[in-house]
This record gives C-alpha cells, structure tokens and sequence, in this order.
C-alpha cells in the first residue's frame, strides 16, 4: 500500500511540475517511470503503466463520443 502511494504522490508531482506540456506529453510516462524506479521496479513497468493509462482514456473519450452522438440524435427528435 506504501508502494502504491509513493507511485501516485511521486507521478503526480512530477506531471504538475511539468504543467505546461499539452496532456501531459510523456510526462505522465516519465514520471511513473521514475517513481517505480524509486521502489526498486525497472522502468519498463512504469512506461506500460502510463500507456495502458492513455489507451483506458482513449477507450472513454470513444464510449463519451458515442454517447454524445446517441444524446444528440435523441434532442434532434424532440
């Protein structure tokens, strides 16, 4: 459970250290690389980290379009 936390607090801080980057472009990656390497993890587990982060909100911005698309066809109905 400490490990977990060490992850998050130490990615999170290194991608709002790096704010100005749009979507945070390969900061998230490099960050989560970094903390794991902290807890004694090689850095390939943190890179597959962060890129099964992106494809989960690219997955969801995909099922909120769709559900965009659906809502809207339903307004034009009424």
């Amino acid at each position: 459970m400490i490990q977990a936390f060490i992850v998050s607090s130490g990615s999170s801080l290194f991608a709002n250290l790096i704010f100005f980057l749009p979507m945070q472009l390969g900061t998230r990656e490099g960050g989560l690389a970094m903390a794991v390497t902290s807890i004694g993890f090689p850095a390939s587990v943190g890179i597959f980290m962060g890129l099964a982060t992106r494809i989960r909100e690219i997955i969801w911005i995909g099922i909120g379009l769709i559900w965009m698309s659906i809502v809207r066809k339903d307004y034009k109905l009424r």
